[in-house]
């Protein structure tokens, strides 16, 4: 019988039950991307995992060592992914990456320290808030530019049309609205290095942090990061 390649989780072990933090599995990811020079999709394929997880195996390898997130107590470490969130003003996906943890964990140690929920925390794509301000900033911005509209009504249209562009409303929504919004329909998905991907949308089946599960026309399961879709079209 064929055994698995060298660059494949031993079949003791798939990958879909390694965590995208594991060592060995962020190294065989970052050998495959950079050394064999693959393609996401050929990643997955060659891992058997979902491309959700091959991207974020490779976040965790190629973050830099200054800016990872460690302590001697938990309280540190607690500290350190508060810091990131509220100062660095970086994505959940990104402060796992850094932290080395579940993103999950990531949030709940955030809750806990805080006492701020981090439910509709979503960021926007390049593991920032929206216009790399915070949701509280954000919200005042209309306030200041109400006053003067009416002296230049041209110009602040203007405005407003370059800044919608940047902001993602997906990345506001739950499992729920995602399903109601993306069922049934065309999404496109930037890949990168100007590869758009277009997908036929079945059924939206999962959502975790800023990563969606879901089911294509033809009934593949596709891990999608949600800041990566660009347009859903009927």
């Amino acid at each position: 019988m064929a055994t698995a390649t060298k660059n494949k989780v031993e079949e003791t072990e798939p990958a879909t039950r390694i965590h995208y933090t594991d060592p060995e599995f962020v190294e065989q990811v970052l050998n495959l991307r950079d050394e064999q020079e693959m393609k996401w999709d050929e990643i997955a394929n060659e891992l058997e995992c979902q491309q959700g997880k091959a991207m974020m195996a490779y976040m965790v390898g190629t973050i830099p060592p200054k800016e990872r997130i460690k302590g001697k107590t938990d309280e540190e470490i607690a500290e350190g992914i508060v810091a990131a969130r509220d100062e660095d003003l970086n994505s959940w996906g990104r402060i796992a990456a850094r932290a080395g943890i579940a993103e999950s964990r990531v949030r709940k140690i955030y809750e806990e320290t805080t006492g701020t929920s981090p439910r509709g925390l979503r960021v926007g794509k390049g593991g920032r808030y929206p216009d790399g301000e915070k949701p509280e900033a954000a919200a005042k911005a209309p306030a200041k530019k109400a006053a003067p509209a009416k002296k230049a009504p041209a110009k602040k249209a203007a405005a407003v049309k370059k800044a919608t562009p940047t902001k993602n409303p997906l990345l506001s929504m739950d499992l729920e609205q995602l399903q109601e919004r993306l069922n049934g329909k065309t999404i496109t998905v930037d890949r990168g290095e100007g590869r758009p991907e277009r997908i036929q949308v079945k059924s939206v089946t999962a959502l975790d942090g800023d990563t969606m599960e879901l089911t294509d026309k033809a009934g593949k399961s596709r891990t999608i990061l949600v800041p990566d879709v660009t347009k859903a079209t009927r």
